[in-house]
């Protein structure tokens, strides 16, 4: 491509992530330069801009910056997740005031993870009044990209699609708040916040079932916490401090626990025989493709070694969230079965972005 007479817009873009890609900042720089040469005012040059912008260490540059770009360019999709960073980057910097005023400033433009994720980092440091102050301007501005967008549907969602991430993102940040007012006791305002998350999610969550149950005890609402715990028993949308609310809402609605375990387990019963059937139609009834691959200490594992045998193959990266996230429960299962020798866990590294693969894995799992 490098050698044609005349670079076009698409070959210019494309060198341009070729060499970024190979860390050959020299030439991707030298094709960035053609492009705002040639196409000031192209996509891929409103791209590099931002990234420019995004690349700012102190909160208050980026922001400042951030609001040029928004000024400049207020069609751009980049906007709102340039809106989430900005947010982010004063968090993270413990400008906890300033990042609650620029939420506010920034609330028609920015991403919902921006008051998702800050909203989960002020209730873990337990700064639980600034978190309130947050999930208003969060719910504020969730409600109101229904009612009056600012941004447009992305090209790669339906309307359906769209309006299911927009309410997810809402009864996210309602869960979050009930979880802040439940952290000072306000258990009456709790509940009417994980009720509104409820009535959006239907009991598809279970951290929220879980909020919810509990709070519904709290407030001796025991007959609703009974039916709605049935419920999330029957769907598998249930925690095992479920079972210990439900407990203790049949025995304050019957007098005592007598009968209590009869009566529970039809519930994991039809949970039960639910699970199964979902899981026999998800099935793929097809041979899985032979591989080989050496382990961190050299040793060759070929798939096939392990005909006839239960074998679980997790893909994971270093700098994949929900991987990591996954390992404790991984590690449990993996600890469960490990003298069953019907029963082998393949750990499969990929997508690695660092030269030295082997290294880094190796060091991350130590």
């Amino acid at each position: 491509i490098k050698q044609k007479s005349e670079l076009l817009e698409d070959d210019l873009v494309l060198l341009v992530k070729y060499y970024g890609m190979q860390k050959n900042e020299a030439e991707s720089t030298k094709f960035e330069k053609v492009i705002f040469e040639k196409y000031p005012e192209s996509k891929m040059a409103i791209e590099i801009t931002n990234k420019k912008i995004m690349a700012a260490s102190e909160p208050d540059k980026l922001k400042k910056d951030f609001i040029e770009f928004k000024n400049k360019y207020p069609e751009s999709e980049l906007n709102a997740i340039s809106a989430y960073r900005v947010i982010r980057k004063f968090v993270d910097s413990d400008k906890i005031e300033e990042a609650i005023k620029t939420a506010d400033e920034l609330k028609d433009v920015s991403h919902p993870y921006a008051f998702i994720y800050s909203l989960n980092k002020l209730i873990s440091e337990n700064k639980i009044n600034e978190a309130l102050q947050l999930s208003i301007i969060g719910i504020e501005s969730a409600k109101s990209s229904f009612n009056n967008p600012k941004s447009t549907q992305p090209k790669y969602l339906s309307k359906a699609s769209w309006d299911e991430e927009r309410n997810q993102n809402l009864a996210e940040i309602l869960k979050l708040q009930a979880k802040a007012q439940n952290e000072i006791n306000n258990i009456e305002a709790a509940l009417l916040s994980a009720e509104e998350a409820q009535n959006i999610l239907n009991g598809s969550d279970v951290e929220l079932n879980d909020l919810y149950a509990s709070l519904l005890v709290s407030t001796q609402k025991f007959e609703k916490a009974k039916e709605a715990i049935e419920s999330y028993l029957s769907d598998n949308k249930s925690s095992e401090n479920m079972l210990e609310l439900l407990k203790t809402a049949y025995t304050k609605i019957n007098g005592s626990d007598s009968g209590y375990d009869e009566y529970v387990s039809k519930f994991a019963a039809a949970g039960h025989a639910k699970l199964i059937e979902k899981l026999k139609n998800e099935m793929i009834s097809e041979a899985a493709p032979d591989f080989e691959l050496k382990d961190i200490n050299g040793n060759t594992v070929k798939l096939s070694d392990f005909k006839g045998k239960v074998v679980v193959v997790d893909f994971w990266a270093t700098w994949c969230g929900p991987c990591i996230r996954s390992f404790p429960a991984m590690q449990e299962a993996n600890n469960k079965f490990e003298n069953d020798d019907n029963v082998k866990f393949l750990f499969i590294n990929s997508w690695e972005r660092v030269n030295n693969k082997l290294e880094n894995a190796t060091k991350f799992i130590n």
